[in-house]
């Protein structure tokens, strides 16, 4: 339901595939610091842009990689082993996005697939595969019976590993050689990338040679000594993946510090109490000059207007003029930034409108592209008159511009919000939130048609007098989801108790 209203109804490919995997970087498997690494204080990642580290990163430890390669090609007969080789092979060529044809084709031909953006993403599944390929490749290997069988699976082992450190060698004689210009591109100088890819080789190839050693001892240590081993390669794994990915876990400042609630935000949050308001904190031209961190606004339980939203709705007002989109946006405090002293704060913006507020006068507009003339228009005066797509169904009063009305939040909260009106004449209810099917509206208890109101804001029509108006998140589809959720489970409970009986469980 969320998904067709937002720009992902209409997502492109090629905006799909940002951040694919690409071939080379399957490198990652067994060198997964070769094109750099990206943590919170350092970031020498040189082969992707912002986020690219973390969205394309397929390590899972060289001993699991050698493991999982050694379950796909020796456990065929086991219906996990080809449940996990099946979904490490198919989850990996998704991730491949833009340099693999499965991609493409799940885009263009699987129903709502075309929804998804950054195939990076699907190596999450193959990471998933690949541990459980691991742990089947070591119970293969350990319960290989001694002798010709058990240094077979010693010998196909090592001849994995070995393949795996001649790649990294070749890499890193390569890196010698000298990488292309192309592949570097400009975000780095070749000097540095140079040394970033060789110590990444280096360290690879240590932790393949004792990956290679643990196995040799594993196909010779029996009895008391192998039971130990297991354990072993589990802090192995552990040892690799930490080294590897600590940094990136471990910021150096605590959140407490980070969304500091100094006096600036205990202020806001003091009026925010009196009266409901947003806040403009970035600079719209110059988004990385901000007052407040990203996502504060949340912790604080302040209403910014920025934020992080990976399905925001299609119909914004993004487009808007800047201080009439403030105003209809209840933005009563934006940021001003001094460029000659490098100071930033906030400033009042006087014109703000109410978060919810009744307009005595209207406009019917029915095309997109006329309401953002309109609304942008030097002819119209958005804090007199609103525009809507349909008629409202109410005449509009006369000499409505000298009505006294009263509009007053009575509740607020993320599923309901309740309004007091009281107003002489008809008018339009307008309330400063995105218009959205899902949200259901009730006048006196009687329901109500929620008008679009200003391109994206939400309005009702009322008559003269006093009312209550409840505004309520009612989604059918949401109700649709948790009946066929229900019915699963209650199917499943049946199939499992079945099941059981039959001694299959």
């Amino acid at each position: 339901e969320l998904a067709e209203y937002t720009p992902r109804s209409t997502m492109t490919y090629s905006a799909s595939v940002e951040h694919s995997v690409s071939p080379l970087q399957l490198l990652k498997l067994f060198c997964p610091n070769f094109f750099g690494t990206q943590y919170p204080q350092v970031n020498t990642y040189w082969a992707g842009s912002y986020s690219a580290f973390w969205e394309t990163c397929l390590f899972v430890g060289v001993l699991p990689a050698i493991l999982a390669a050694w379950a796909a090609a020796r456990g065929w007969k086991n219906r996990q082993v080809v449940f996990a080789a099946v979904l490490a092979f198919f989850s990996l060529w998704l991730a491949l996005g833009g340099y693999g044809l499965l991609y493409k084709l799940f885009f263009y031909f699987a129903p709502g697939f075309d929804r998804f953006r950054i195939p990076g993403r699907f190596s999450a599944f193959s990471s998933f595969a690949l541990a459980v390929l691991a742990g089947h490749g070591w119970s293969i290997y350990r319960g290989a019976d001694s002798g010709p069988r058990q240094r077979k699976s010693s010998s196909g082992l090592l001849l994995i590993a070995g393949i795996a450190f001649g790649l990294v060698a070749l890499l890193l004689a390569w890196v010698r050689t000298g990488l292309p210009q192309e592949l570097i591109g400009g975000r780095m100088p070749r000097e540095a990338v140079t040394i970033i890819a060789r110590k990444a080789c280096y360290s690879s190839l240590a932790w393949i040679a004792a990956a290679a050693v643990l196995i040799a001892l594993a196909g010779r240590l029996r009895g008391r000594f192998g039971r130990w081993l297991g354990l072993t390669a589990v802090f192995f794994v552990f040892a690799e993946l930490y080294v590897f990915s600590n940094l990136f876990l471990k910021g150096p400042v605590s959140p407490d510090e980070l969304y500091l609630r100094n006096e600036m935000v205990r202020r806001l949050q003091l009026e925010s109490e009196r009266e409901l308001f947003r806040i403009n904190a970035r600079d719209l031209d110059r988004p990385g000059i901000m007052l407040l961190r990203r996502n504060q606004g949340s912790i604080h339980r302040l209403f910014l207007i920025e934020g992080y939203n990976p399905l925001q709705l299609k119909r914004r007002m993004v487009d808007v003029q800047t201080e009439r989109r403030f105003d209809l946006l209840n933005v009563k405090y934006r940021i001003k930034v001094d460029l000659e002293r490098k100071t930033a704060g906030f400033v009042l913006h006087p014109t703000y409108l109410p978060r919810a507020f009744i307009m005595h006068r209207w406009r019917v507009v029915e095309s997109d592209e006329k309401i953002m003339e309109t609304l942008n228009s030097g002819q119209f005066d958005h804090r007199s008159e609103v525009v809507l797509e349909q008629d409202p169904g109410i005449d509009m009063p006369a000499g409505a511009a000298h009505i006294e009305s009263k509009v007053e939040v009575a509740e607020y909260g993320p599923n309901e919000i309740v309004l007091a009106v009281e107003s002489p004449e008809p008018g339009i209810v307008v309330l400063s939130e995105w218009h959205y099917p899902a949200w259901k509206a009730w006048v006196d208890g009687r329901q109500v048609p929620v008008l679009r109101a200003d391109y994206a804001l939400r309005g009702v029509a009322v008559e003269p007098g006093a009312h209550a108006i409840r505004f309520t998140y009612s989604s059918e589809m949401f109700r649709l989801g948790l009946l066929i959720s229900g019915l699963a489970a209650v199917m499943s409970a049946v199939l499992a108790l079945v099941a059981w009986r039959k001694g299959i469980w």
